[in-house]
């Protein structure tokens, strides 16, 4: 049985490993870009597309004026129902 071949023996799997990783990077690189930014730009779009910034403007201050309402109500209901409990 020959001697191992240990001339270059480092330098061929650095070698190799580079060439690995580079083309793993690459390939995992790939699969986030197609796999999860694209559709999700793809949702965004659609998102954006139909959005309506007056719409949810207008909503927004009908839900705030209807939960100042209630804060000023709440308070006046406890203290009535208080009063009846006594």
């Amino acid at each position: 049985m020959a001697p191992p071949q240990l001339r270059g023996f480092v330098q061929k799997n650095l070698q190799r490993a580079i060439l690995r990783s580079i083309g793993l990077g690459i390939i995992a690189g790939c699969i986030w870009k197609f796999g999860y930014a694209d559709p999700k730009r793809r949702r965004y779009e659609e998102f954006y597309k139909n959005y309506d910034a007056e719409k949810v403007a207008e909503q927004m201050w009908v839900e705030e004026q209807a939960r100042q309402a209630q804060a000023q109500f709440l308070p006046t209901l406890n203290t009535l129902m208080k009063a009846a409990s006594l």
